[in-house]
Formats: C-alpha cells, sequence, structure tokens
C-alpha cells in the first residue's frame, strides 16, 4: 500500500489487507458514507466519519450487545499480535483505555448505534461482572455445564442463597455468557466473524495511534521532569551534608589541635617542674 509518503505504519504494515474496500454489501442500510466521498485507501477512519446526531439514551438489544463484543474482540486481537506484545505484561498498555471505548463507540456508530465511549464500557463491565460472578459461584467448568442444562443447579450441594444468586444470573437479562467465555479464552466458538468490524477496529486504531503516542511522551516527560526535581533534591540533600560533614571535621580537627596544644602545655610545665627539682637538688649540694 502507497502513502502520499510511501512510509507504511506498523499497523498498517501487519493489516495491509484490511485498507482495501470490502465489495458493497446490500443490507438495506444507507451505507455509511452515502453523500460523501470515500476515505482515501489506508486514511484512518476516525479523520472521515460523518456528522452523527447527538447521542441518546437507549436500550442495548442483542444485536448491539453481540456488535460491541465482536469489536472488542478485534482489539484484544490487535493487542495479542502487536510486536511489542512479548515486551509488557499487560495487554491494556498497547491499547489505552480511551482509545479502546473510543473505537468501539466508532464501530458501534458507524452500524446506526450512536452510544458514548461510556456508555459503551459501562454496559459491557456489566455484562463482565455478570459472568465473573457466576464463575465465582459456580467455577468455570461447572458454570459451563450449568449455563448449558440449567437443571443441573438443583443437583450441586452448596448453600440455597448462592444457588439462588446463580439462578437469578441464569435467568438475568443480557447474560452473555456463551460469549464472554469466548472472549476471556480469546477463541470465536462463539463470536462470529465480521469482516468490516474488523477493517473499522483496525482502521479506528490506526487513527488514534498518534494521539496515543502524544499521550505516552507527555506522561514521559512529565515523569521525566519528577525525576529531575527528585534529583535536585537528592543533589541539595547531598550538598547540605557535606557542609554538616565538613564542619563536623573542622570540629574534630580543632579538637585535635587543642589536645595537642594541652599536650604541648603539659610537656612544657612537665619539663619546667623537672628543671626546678634540678636546680634546687644542686642548691642543696
Amino acid at each position: 500500500m502507497k502513502g502520499s509518503s510511501g512510509f507504511q505504519s506498523p499497523m498498517q504494515a501487519r493489516y495491509q489487507y484490511l485498507y482495501h474496500q470490502p465489495p458493497p454489501q446490500h443490507t438495506g442500510q444507507t451505507p455509511p458514507f452515502q453523500g460523501q466521498p470515500p476515505p482515501l485507501q489506508g486514511q484512518p477512519l476516525a479523520n472521515n466519519l460523518p456528522s452523527q446526531p447527538p447521542f441518546t439514551t437507549l436500550k442495548w438489544t442483542d444485536e448491539m450487545v453481540k456488535l460491541m463484543i465482536i469489536a472488542i474482540s478485534y482489539i484484544m486481537e490487535a493487542s495479542i499480535t502487536s510486536p511489542d506484545f512479548k515486551k509488557t505484561t499487560q495487554k491494556s498498555t498497547l491499547v489505552s483505555k480511551e482509545t479502546k471505548w473510543k473505537v468501539i463507540s466508532m464501530v458501534m456508530s458507524e452500524r446506526g448505534y450512536n452510544v458514548t465511549p461510556q456508555q459503551c464500557e459501562d454496559t459491557f463491565l456489566e455484562i463482565n461482572k455478570k459472568y465473573n460472578q457466576l464463575i465465582g459461584l459456580l467455577g468455570k467448568p461447572t458454570s459451563c455445564e450449568v449455563f448449558e442444562k440449567p437443571i443441573l443447579l438443583d443437583s450441586i450441594e452448596m448453600p440455597e442463597t448462592l444457588k439462588h444468586e446463580a439462578q437469578k444470573l441464569l435467568e438475568s437479562d443480557q447474560f452473555y455468557y456463551r460469549e464472554m467465555c469466548s472472549l476471556h479464552h480469546n477463541n470465536r466458538m462463539f463470536i462470529p466473524h465480521d469482516w468490516e468490524v474488523m477493517r473499522l477496529v483496525f482502521l479506528g486504531l490506526e487513527g488514534n495511534e498518534w494521539d496515543d503516542l502524544q499521550a505516552r511522551w507527555a506522561r514521559l516527560e512529565e515523569k521525566k521532569l519528577e525525576i529531575q526535581e527528585k534529583r535536585l533534591e537528592l543533589e541539595k540533600d547531598r550538598v547540605e551534608w557535606l557542609c554538616l560533614d565538613q564542619n563536623e571535621e573542622m570540629k574534630v580537627e580543632k579538637m585535635r589541635l587543642e589536645n595537642e596544644k594541652l599536650k604541648f602545655e603539659n610537656a612544657r610545665l612537665a619539663f619546667e617542674l623537672k628543671r626546678k627539682g634540678m636546680v634546687v637538688g644542686d642548691d642543696e649540694n
């Protein structure tokens, strides 16, 4: 893929095939760029998004939640396939939290669901909370079996209060156990592949890459200033200690000289006494 300068970013080089437009799909919906010039190939989608109506509060449908989970799965894949993945212990350091939910919100908007990044995050956290609660009550293998056959819950030996909590989770709205299980295990057993969502996610990440670099640079500059300030404080303490140490050395040296002076005076007195004793002895003789 050739750009205006012939330079490809690491994200573009790794997912070059995503920067070509997919064949048109007739879904009965208005194309996202109808009435506007399409984005250039390789150009971040975030810079070419059409104007969207104001975000409104709406009820999350199954289709919306599953679309969001698909988008999250591709962001996780972008973290795992990053060249720096083996150099870090946390995926979140590769794709910032702010960028992650901004991209997901953009993908949702492209499909006609105008939700804010915060709404996406809150909804996902609630779904993930339910999944983790069931895992905590029953354990991974048992929770999977009970989800597929809820009647098995009656045969499990556990306090009735906990069993009731598990039953409430199984019967709750928007409980996406299968999808969350696939997401946590990095597989697509229950998360379908969506080429267009994948393309939107990686173009969105590419568009936010520079913002992330600037944010990281600002944090590094701030850390650098903090280190320099700490170094100056340590240097100040060192100088004060040297001055104090020198004063102590001067005091010790002064005391040593005074002791030497006393020794000299004592020796002189002893000599004077000895000389007087010798003179008295001579007179008696």
